[in-house]
């Protein structure tokens, strides 16, 4: 467990005992993130490869993303039913595809394994959207650990902290308010000026690219992911394939 865990000793068993499936991630938000990028690039692979071993891949990573219970997953879900939605207006075949699979799933886990009836229990959107310590309310409240940070910020503009450390401020849960902590509005402006001419100028596709570059921006709203090594690992990753796929779908 050591080698997956990240911020505090206790984060990874907290999201094992509440049964949330964080992976390698060890948190609920950035699997969240993970979780929704894989199922997005399963269902541009069925759409390239018309394999429907993809799309069924896809719904797998829908069904994890709907566990991890956190805003993030429920903002990700949202979009991912939208994908669903505009794929099954443009390919009729592959809605009864995805209804074979769902009604699969529902005989598993009434018959086999009760699962997935014990977690739809328990499961109340208003509790994780209302909560005073994850998500925005979280994060940006005025009882947030952050609010110390953003009022050095405001008071402090051009006077970042550099590669110093201060025990009175929060380092954590904002890439926006990171960056400008450590070096001001330039070095805010460099993350992502940098980010954003990377994706556009290796992604073939402009949509694909500002696709990518929306859902990472909307996401260091609340975590500065960026930083995070695995995503630095991802991203060549999500370029290559993505320019494959889209080759590929241009080629057929």
């Amino acid at each position: 467990m050591d080698y997956y865990t990240a911020g505090y000793d206790a984060l990874l068993p907290n999201m094992l005992s509440g049964l949330k499936p964080v992976t390698t991630f060890a948190t609920h938000s950035i699997a969240a993130l993970f979780l929704f990028l894989f199922f997005y690039l399963n269902i541009k692979a069925y759409k390239s490869l018309k394999k429907n071993i993809y799309l069924l891949t896809a719904i797998i990573f829908l069904l994890l993303l709907l566990f991890i219970r956190s805003n993030s997953a429920l903002v990700f879900i949202s979009f991912s039913l939208f994908i669903l939605f505009k794929l099954f207006k443009s390919n009729k075949s592959s809605l009864g595809y995805f209804t074979l699979i769902i009604i699969a799933i529902i005989i598993y886990f009434t018959f086999v394994d009760d699962t997935l009836i014990v977690f739809l229990n328990n499961f109340d959107i208003s509790v994780i959207l209302s909560s005073d310590k994850n998500g925005l309310q979280g994060r940006y409240s005025s009882a947030s650990p952050l609010q110390v940070t953003m009022d050095y910020i405001l008071s402090h503009p051009f006077s970042p902290l550099g590669l110093t450390y201060s025990d009175k401020l929060y380092y954590s849960d904002s890439g926006f308010i990171l960056y400008f902590l450590r070096g001001s509005i330039f070095l805010l402006f460099g993350v992502y000026f940098g980010f954003i001419s990377l994706i556009k100028n290796n992604l073939f596709n402009n949509r694909e690219a500002n696709f990518f570059i929306f859902f990472i921006l909307l996401f260091e709203i609340g975590y500065p992911v960026l930083i995070y090594v695995r995503l630095l690992y991802f991203i060549p990753f999500y370029v290559v394939y993505s320019n494959h796929l889209e080759r590929t779908s241009n080629e057929s």
